[in-house]
């Protein structure tokens, strides 16, 4: 009878917890549509062509493409605690808790994807670890991609802090490879590539609307300053997926290089841009088929 009565309890709990995730889900979707809606009435709608819109969208969709190397580096982690998951599997996982960095605390979806975890008998600690090493491997790749835009704040030629941002990402996957795992030396990479595509994804947009001269020193600056506003948003504590810390940081490091109407618009349709990215990489996950998988101990 004791048994029958915990195990009724499981359930409940079990249910709870499926219950809580869907409800982070959702309050993630709504504060993400209220800030689409707050930050398109910063802008001049009116003035944006059709082929601006069709860009938008484009870049949105690389955007979302680009969090899947987010999932399948978290999938790298997860094996470095010996948890060996399904692709399909950690792919819906981490999409359809992503979201929830939207909601004030910046650690929802974080909690989100443990419950999922804990959900598929992924033991607590384990998950735990592996989204604080993401946290430090995403810290770790965006320090070293703000090289960059070290001849902005001293005086170093543009190519040399190119070389050394070079010579930094060897040694970064070198040292996680000989220290911890090959498995954490692949999921350095993908995040290395996952901020690397965020920044050229910035950078494109940066030269559509601003359409500057080209110069080795003002791409580095643009693709360095991205990432290290994102850096910045990312440490910040309880800001909603670096909304407004981002943007600030990014007007500071950015300014003087174009016209300020024109920075101030690429800012904000940058976070639509990552805003509706993360949307449309939810909905794809949310639509792909559940996998039925447990993890055995």
């Amino acid at each position: 009878m004791d048994n029958v009565a915990v195990q009724t309890h499981l359930n409940h709990f079990k249910l709870l917890f499926e219950w809580f995730g869907r409800i982070l889900a959702i309050l993630g979707i709504a504060f993400v549509v209220t800030k689409l809606s707050q930050y398109s009435a910063q802008i001049h709608i009116t003035q944006l062509q059709p082929l601006h819109f069709s860009i938008i969208l484009g870049l949105s969709l690389m955007y979302a493409c680009a969090n899947s190397l987010l999932a399948m580096a978290w999938l790298q982690v997860l094996a470095h605690f010996n948890l060996v998951a399904p692709t399909q599997w950690a792919i819906k996982t981490y999409g359809v808790s992503q979201l929830s960095k939207y909601i004030p605390g910046n650690i929802f979806h974080i909690a989100s994807r443990q419950v999922i975890g804990q959900l598929s008998q992924l033991p607590a600690k384990a998950l735990i670890q592996s989204s604080i090493y993401e946290l430090l491997l995403l810290a770790l790749c965006g320090g070293v991609y703000a090289i960059l835009t070290l001849h902005r704040f001293v005086v170093m030629d543009s190519l040399a802090s190119f070389l050394l941002f070079t010579v930094l990402s060897i040694n970064a996957f070198l040292i996680v490879r000989f220290t911890f795992s090959l498995a954490l030396a692949k999921a350095t990479c993908l995040y290395w590539l996952f901020l690397g595509c965020s920044g050229l994804i910035f950078l494109m947009l940066f030269h559509v609307f601003a359409a500057p001269t080209w110069s080795l020193t003002l791409t580095l600056l643009v693709l360095g300053g991205y990432i290290l506003a994102w850096l910045a948003g990312l440490v910040t504590p309880g800001a909603p997926a670096g909304i407004g810390v981002r943007e600030a940081v990014l007007w500071l490091i950015l300014q003087g290089t174009v016209q300020q109407s024109d920075l101030l618009t690429i800012v904000v349709i940058g976070r639509i841009i990552t805003s509706m990215g993360d949307v449309l990489f939810f909905a794809t996950c949310a639509l792909m088929k559940s996998t039925q998988w447990r993890h055995l101990p």
